[in-house]
């Protein structure tokens, strides 16, 4: 849709521009007080049209890494499981059985997000809870524990945060 519009600014700026050059015909059908702006004009339409398509927007390759994330998981003993939509971990953390899981789904697309961080542990989340909901959202409560979704961890300059989030959640729980 970018290349479509470019050229069509391109192909609209160069006909203002080239008025001059048009037949008789053609050129009178304009207006006297439009005729004047008709160069400056054509010329900024051919300027930009030609910058969009020689500028592209710049994509971060780092964006989808989860790296970091299955560093700090190796580091503490976790197994990782791979699957074609993400992976699931389980292992201890701080003596506390944890199950982590990364994937897409409702979660990552209510905050706009690829894909988040799961966290499935025992017991229940203490009062208050002191996440915002982009930084961890208790998703469900069940008998045997909680699950909560750290959305924000799928941005690449959050990820450093993942060990204290345990941290913090093995912490906020009784």
């Amino acid at each position: 849709m970018r290349v479509f519009i470019a050229l069509l600014m391109i192909a609209a700026g160069g006909l203002a521009a080239a008025r001059p050059a048009l037949p008789s015909s053609w050129s009178d059908r304009v207006p006297p007080a439009i005729a004047g702006w008709l160069l400056p004009a054509g010329a900024a339409l051919v300027a930009v049209g030609l910058g969009m398509l020689l500028i592209r927007p710049r994509r971060s390759g780092q964006l989808l890494s989860d790296a970091p994330l299955i560093s700090v998981l190796d580091r503490a003993g976790f197994t990782v499981h791979r699957s074609a939509r993400g992976w699931q971990a389980s292992g201890l953390w701080q003596g506390t059985p944890l199950v982590v899981r990364l994937g897409p789904g409702h979660e990552a697309t209510r905050f706009g997000r690829p894909w988040t961080v799961v966290v499935s542990l025992p017991g229940r989340p203490a009062e208050p809870w002191p996440l915002m909901p982009e930084e961890g959202l208790v998703l469900d409560l069940r008998p045997e524990g909680f699950s909560v979704a750290m959305a924000d961890l799928s941005r690449p300059e959050r990820q450093h945060l993942f060990a204290t989030r345990l941290n913090l959640l093995v912490a906020q729980r009784y």
